[in-house]
């Protein structure tokens, strides 16, 4: 009777559905591969899938720009900030930053791309105990641009010494220039200092660190174990790769994923549907489908004032601020089209809600704030980490 072999096969791992093939030699070989979605995925949006804001042009400032939760963190250059069609097989978007205006990296210069975590969402890292959990990163980038760069995880929790984040950090290159390539990082769990798992704010992140000047760089160490955050380490590895150096340049990113364990599974796909949720958690903008649409049903409450709300379409992670578009129109069946600006914010995380201060409304009539069939006819309502 033959003996059949099992390699490396758990029934945790068993039960998440690996592959399970059988050589003509008997040998049994597990592979994780094609794993169905079971939350995997601790990132949202890594597919870069949701893109509410739209494409931007003319950045020269930190914020998030196309492609939901990414922020963009510079402080050389003007670039585009796109959801671009270029993707390695497997995807179908990918977040793209191009230099449109060149500036010099000098000393304070600096862009990355960061993503950031709330603490509720922090539990399976296990931090600050001695069961912490390895984390894997993986992600798929293409620039014309070759040389290496550094991710950094940052645990936020100001508890190292000095009332320091902490920093682990490893140094990645590009090798060949046009050409997508998969990069994996895999860091030890932070045994040294919890994370406030009870909490909405941001309690971690990690940084794709392009560019970094020697502000970020001069007599700064690779951190590849967890320690006390100092800025000359965030790019001790940076070199060669001057993103704001030249309008020529630019990096696409996609495929982003960040998971429990040391190995770097398959890229777990959700549908656009669950992604736009989870992304507006943070952020969400009226959708312009084109046409004149009702955003927001008011009440005038006298001639100068009105008021309106309705629910979020999920509950937000803090209290929200909002703004309008400079095509959103108010509009009362009584006096026509009214001049308007928002008086109070009066949201909470169920509920979109605002006061107006109105010219020429009449008190106890109905009316609506409508989007003029233009790009800039929404409102925008934003708890961003």
């Amino acid at each position: 009777m033959s003996t059949l072999k099992v390699n490396a096969i758990s029934d945790a791992a068993g039960a998440n559905g690996n592959a399970i093939t059988l050589a003509t030699d008997g040998t049994c070989t597990s592979k994780i591969t094609n794993l169905p979605p079971g939350n995997r995925r601790l990132n949202i949006n890594g597919a870069m899938i949701i893109s509410q804001r739209g494409d931007s042009t003319g950045v020269t400032g930190n914020g998030y720009y196309a492609c939901d939760r990414y922020y963009f963190a510079k402080n050389k250059g003007t670039y585009s900030i796109t959801q671009d069609n270029d993707t390695p097989d497997g995807f179908g978007k990918s977040l793209k930053i191009a230099c449109t205006t060149a500036e010099a990296i000098s000393s304070d210069g600096y862009q990355a791309i960061t993503y950031r975590m709330e603490g509720v969402d922090c539990s399976p890292f296990q931090a600050g105990t001695s069961s912490a959990k390895k984390i894997t990163l993986s992600f798929w980038i293409k620039s014309n641009l070759t040389g290496q760069f550094q991710v950094n995880f940052e645990n936020e929790d100001n508890a190292y010494s000095g009332s320091e984040d902490g920093i682990n950090s490893r140094a990645v290159s590009i090798s060949s220039a046009g050409t997508w390539e998969k990069k994996v990082i895999t860091m030890d769990g932070d045994t040294a200092v919890p994370l406030n798992t009870g909490s909405t704010t941001k309690q971690f992140c990690f940084d794709i660190f392009l560019s970094a000047g020697t502000n970020y760089t001069s007599g700064g160490t690779l951190r590849q174990t967890w320690q006390a955050l100092n800025n000359v380490d965030r790019g001790a590895a940076c070199t060669g790769f001057a993103l704001s150096a030249s309008t020529s340049n630019y990096v696409n990113i996609t495929g982003v994923q960040l998971e429990i364990g040391d190995v770097a599974t398959d890229f777990e796909h959700r549908s656009y549907g669950d992604e736009l949720q989870r992304c507006q958690r943070y952020y969400y903008r009226t959708a312009n489908d084109g046409s004149t649409t009702n955003l927001l049903g008011l009440t005038t409450e006298s001639s100068t004032k009105a008021a309106g709300g309705q629910p979020h379409p999920t509950r937000m992670r803090a209290v929200p601020t909002i703004s309008f578009g400079s095509d959103v129109r108010f509009y009362s069946p009584a006096t026509g089209t009214i001049t308007f600006s928002l008086s109070q914010n009066r949201c909470g995380t169920s509920q979109l809600s605002a006061a107006l201060t109105i010219t020429g409304g009449t008190a106890g009539q109905s009316g609506s704030l409508f989007q003029n069939a233009s790009s800039n006819g929404y409102i925008e309502v934003a708890s961003e980490l």
